[in-house]
């Protein structure tokens, strides 16, 4: 009798799994019809098809007093046109600029670089301690770069690369897209490979192999239709043909506008990159002062302060290589992520955290619209508490009427950002890296 006993009250306990108006009707009827199925049938059996009934009929059971709660409260939000206009816009306004702000904040500083271990990549500059006033963001001299190339110990690679652009002629028409002359270890420092074909190498960065070229997927598809055939296919650049290796991911586009300091394209991202083919002369000439912007890779284990000292004290080895007024020139170490982002960096997360506000302002108004609104809805509650309505039912209804406004504002908000991120990206002025490729990422 006890077991039996407490099989019912167990029952009892599950019906509150069913909505309480529901309990209310029909909770006595259904506990007594269990009792008396609890002796003339099987229990496994009965507990069987209760669990199944409760797991079938509870969820429907809410759902339809959701959906009774949705009509009328759609009913009586439609009847209020103006003010449920103004919780959607606030709503709507809030949810887009945040959702649009974040998206810039993402994929300027928070996305990985495409590149990899972007920690270890580090920019080289040369400045010159005789001249003053001058940036220290002063490319090295390229015969100063191969032979700290030769000499330093603390990088697993080191490149170069100008940037400029070249004239692509197709189909009769010429168009100017931004390019990278690079050294033939560029792709290998950046720890970049093609999505197809292969990277530039060290026997392409030779005067005489130097038509070959590698291309950005933007290239490839906007000019090139995304041809499968595209690798060792022939294209005109500057009126001199250049066979095609390789092409890059969507992703990669280094050098970006903004990438390198007080150096500008004119392009949003490099689409096209050619070996640099430095001569002999180039490589050991100081005096044409030949310069290029230098990257590397440290070592494992290595510290951006150990390889500025190495450097250093190569580039005091060079000195007397010099005319006396060029014998200032010193080496600088600067890490590659941190310069790239670090000049925007203070102003987007500001900018992230003026839009944070403004969202905070906006729920805040949304919660004093919505009180004042219950405050004016005191007498219709009133009348429902005594015909009867229980108090879980009118706070639910209530919670019903705060989820609908939230998910249409919500969804007014994500389609706003996405035309907040394209007129942003329209009035792009520049000098902001990865600006272009900001977008409001989805989770399927």
């Amino acid at each position: 009798m006890d077991w039996s006993q407490n099989q019912t009250k167990l029952f009892r306990a599950m019906l509150y799994c069913y909505p309480a108006e529901f309990r209310h009707e029909y909770g006595a009827e259904m506990e007594q019809l269990f009792k008396d199925r609890l002796h003339t049938e099987p229990r496994w059996r009965l507990w069987l098809e209760t669990l199944a009934d409760v797991a079938v009929s509870a969820p429907k059971e809410h759902c339809a007093v959701l959906i009774s709660d949705l009509k009328h409260e759609t009913r009586a939000l439609w009847a209020m046109p103006g003010f449920t206009a103004i919780i959607l816009l606030v709503i709507g306004l809030g949810i887009g600029t945040t959702v649009s702000v974040f998206s810039v904040v993402n994929a300027v500083l928070l996305r990985s670089l495409p590149y990899g271990h972007p920690e270890e990549l580090v920019y080289l500059w040369s400045p010159n301690s005789n001249f003053k006033g001058l940036p220290e963001e002063m490319a090295p001299n390229v015969p100063d770069f191969y032979d700290s190339q030769r000499l330093s110990h603390n990088f697993s690679a080191m490149a170069m690369f100008n940037l400029g652009s070249v004239s692509l002629v197709q189909g009769g028409f010429a168009k100017s897209i931004g390019a990278a002359f690079v050294t033939g270890n560029f792709f290998r420092t950046l720890d970049a490979k093609p999505a197809l074909g292969r990277p530039l190498d060290a026997n392409d960065d030779q005067p005489g192999h130097e038509r070959v070229a590698v291309i950005s997927d933007e290239l490839w598809h906007s000019r090139l239709n995304g041809r499968a055939d595209v690798l060792g296919m022939q294209i005109n650049l500057n009126r001199k043909t250049y066979t095609l290796v390789g092409v890059m991911p969507r992703d990669f586009g280094y050098p970006f506008d903004g990438d390198v300091p007080y150096d500008r394209s004119g392009f949003k991202q490099t689409d096209i990159w050619l070996p640099a083919a430095y001569t002999i002369n180039q490589h050991i000439n100081r005096t044409n002062f030949e310069r290029a912007i230098a990257i590397g890779r440290l070592r494992s284990g290595s510290t951006v302060a150990a390889a500025q000292v190495e450097l250093q004290a190569i580039e005091a080895r060079l000195a007397p290589l010099y005319p006396p007024m060029w014998r200032g020139l010193t080496i600088l170490a600067k890490p590659l992520a941190q310069t790239i982002i670090g000049a925007v960096q203070q102003m987007l997360w500001l900018l992230l955290g003026v839009v944070g506000l403004v969202l905070l302002i906006a729920i805040s108004n949304v919660a004093s619209l919505l009180l004042a609104r219950t405050t004016a809805r005191a007498h219709e509650l009133g009348i429902r508490t005594a015909l009867g309505a229980l108090r879980a039912r009118i706070i639910r209804q209530l919670l019903t009427e705060s989820l609908l406004l939230s998910c249409t504002g919500g969804l007014l908000g994500i389609a706003l950002a996405y035309g907040l991120m394209r007129l942003l990206i329209s009035l792009n002025p520049g000098g902001i890296p990865r600006f272009d490729s900001a977008t409001v990422d989805s989770l399927f």
